[in-house]
């Protein structure tokens, strides 16, 4: 009798142990991540206390000052950018003037910033003949680099592409980025786009491509032209209500906050990479069973920082962000320290430094 038991639970006991092995391996797999404690001092959350603070923000509605504008990433059909807007809108206000844009149909950057200007200048014309009308972006991936080439002024953009599109890449308004928040961004280049492609936006997110470069190059002449106060404790941008410290950043005025943000274990574009050369990424740890570079869009630490930021509140963030753990000159993180809750945080530290050039 007992050896007829063993032999009918047998097979469920296997069963459920080829089950947890399979779980486990799935972090290994596919780079998810096995925890979400706040293991960077420079981005001190958690995924718990993060979903908080989100919930906080959904029943305290507070509508950005400025059009925010979220753009995808490479093989997005619109699906990814348009969840992502949902979120920001559910956590800032539903009546926040959200402008969605996916890179999809485009077959290079250029047509890609066409795209952007095309559409924000159907929903909010500028008046200025050079430039959009202010604007925070959100930008996932590819969607950053997007907004960064946007950015440029038209010989710079004219200069980073195909000869046959220098024409193209003059034309139009230059997008008048105050804010840049980037998701997981190749900023200096992605290892999965080494391989041979005939998709020019691939090539334009390897390192050192003239794209990158111009971002770059960029980010260096900027850096001397500020206009913003670097202990801003609450949105990494000018200290006052209009976001531009009492100036216009329309015209010739160039520079805008770029707050790069990465997951550890992103095999797509690395965190180290999500970042321009010189600087660091907010990084946090993946998440169980999540894909660390697809699902970074909806992490709720860095979707919480961004829209703390949106509304004009206190971030979690704080600047300079420091190097990826293993990469070079990287300290192995020592278990952190026990943290106060985050409306706690933010109280007990009102002056610390939340906004500057990214480092």
């Amino acid at each position: 009798m007992i050896t007829t038991v063993f032999r009918r639970t047998r097979r469920p006991i296997l069963m459920l142990g080829v089950a947890i092995a399979l779980v486990a391996c799935v972090p290994a797999i596919s780079g998810c991540g096995v925890t979400g404690r706040a293991e960077n001092p420079a981005f001190p959350i958690t995924a718990d206390e993060a979903k908080d603070e989100l919930r906080t923000m959904r029943a305290n509605p507070v509508r950005p000052a400025r059009p925010v504008v979220v753009i995808g990433g490479l093989f997005d059909v619109g699906i990814v950018a348009d969840d992502l807007a949902d979120r920001i809108r559910r956590h800032t206000s539903p009546s926040a003037d959200v402008i969605v844009v996916s890179p999809f149909g485009t077959s290079t950057v250029e047509e890609s910033r066409r795209k952007v200007v095309a559409r924000l200048e159907e929903r909010f014309p500028s008046d200025h003949a050079d430039t959009t009308v202010e604007v925070d972006v959100v930008g996932f991936s590819l969607g950053g680099v997007i907004a960064s080439y946007a950015a440029l002024e038209p010989e710079e953009r004219a200069a980073a592409v195909d000869p046959s599109e220098a024409e193209g890449a003059r034309s139009m308004k230059r997008l008048n980025v105050v804010r840049l928040f980037a998701i997981s961004v190749p900023y200096s280049g992605s290892d999965a786009a080494s391989p041979p492609t005939l998709d020019s936006r691939v090539a334009a997110i390897r390192r050192g491509s003239p794209v990158l470069k111009a971002i770059s190059d960029e980010r260096a002449a900027s850096r001397g032209l500020t206009l913003l106060s670097a202990n801003n404790p609450h949105t990494g941008a000018p200290a006052d209500a209009s976001g531009t410290g009492g100036h216009s950043m329309a015209g010739s005025q160039r520079g805008y906050v770029l707050i790069p943000y990465a997951r550890l274990q992103d095999n797509i574009v690395g965190p180290e990479s999500a970042a321009p050369p010189g600087e660091h990424p907010f990084w946090v740890s993946n998440l169980p069973l999540e894909l660390a570079h697809a699902h970074a869009y909806k992490d709720p630490r860095i979707l919480a920082d961004i829209c703390r930021r949106l509304r004009n509140e206190p971030a979690y963030t704080r600047f300079p962000a420091g190097p990826v753990p293993g990469s070079d000159g990287a300290q192995p993180s020592a278990e952190p320290a026990q943290t106060p809750s985050a409306p706690a945080r933010d109280r007990a530290q009102p002056g610390r430094s939340t906004g500057t050039w990214g480092n």
